[in-house]
């Protein structure tokens, strides 16, 4: 529960309503035709073991809505009822485990003080919304190595979500994928285990490729414990 509460405390002091405008202005004046998103999170409470959970932010939609606020509008890739977001990972919110305390957002909500919190984090690509009609193929894939830090009760999965675009009459293959960032020490990363099923898996691609992501690669790996990750 403290866990918990230091990781909603987190994600309300870091206050994404006000990233996701200027996350959107940096992409729209970079002119971007297609950006790969890595940890693209919803959180969702429940305010009892019985009751339905609710999606409290849905960070990918908070940006997609900011782009169309500032007049130049991005959406998810989609083709035949397919999205181009892969969730790889969940904590579930259970009542009593995952409790948290934010009255400013509960009450509204629940009526209540609290309430039990959990998360899902993802890889999407979306797109211009003038070229969502350029779609040709979406896909979502998973790797085979995943790592497990309470087994059966927290493991964090990661895969891969792609889409196939014509642009002006050439396809072109864009993945995006974020790959692990823990390890175990003086052994393979698993990152590394999940980029070889990468490069195998698009091995036979055919059009030109583009893979977009948070690679967690380091030149040091296999590392030891008392070495850090690549960003400190």
């Amino acid at each position: 529960s403290a866990a918990a509460q230091f990781m909603w405390d987190q994600v309300n002091a870091t206050d994404f309503s006000k990233r996701a405008p200027l996350l959107a202005s940096e992409i729209i004046d970079s002119g971007a035709d297609v950006v790969g998103l890595q940890e693209a999170t919803n959180w969702y409470c429940k305010k009892n073991l019985f009751s339905k959970k609710v999606v409290v932010y849905n960070f990918t939609e908070e940006f997609l809505a900011a782009t169309k606020e500032l007049g130049s509008e991005y959406v998810l890739a989609e083709r035949d009822g397919i999205s181009a977001l892969n969730i790889g990972y969940s904590i579930p919110a259970i009542p009593y485990l995952t409790m948290v305390k934010d009255p400013d957002t509960f009450q509204p909500i629940f009526g209540s003080d609290s309430a039990a919190c959990g998360f899902e984090i993802g890889d999407a690509l979306v797109i211009k919304k003038s070229l969502a009609d350029k779609v040709i193929k979406v896909g979502n894939t998973e790797y085979e190595t995943s790592y497990s830090i309470v087994p059966k009760i927290m493991t964090i999965y990661r895969g891969y979500t792609w889409a196939d675009l014509d642009f002006n009459g050439k396809k072109v293959r864009l993945v995006t994928t974020h790959l692990e960032s823990l390890w175990d020490s003086d052994k393979v990363p698993n990152a590394t285990k999940q980029a070889q099923q990468l490069v195998s898996d698009l091995a036979d691609t055919k059009m030109p490729l583009i893979v977009i992501g948070d690679f967690n690669s380091d030149p040091r790996d296999p590392r030891a414990d008392s070495a850090s990750n690549p960003g400190g």
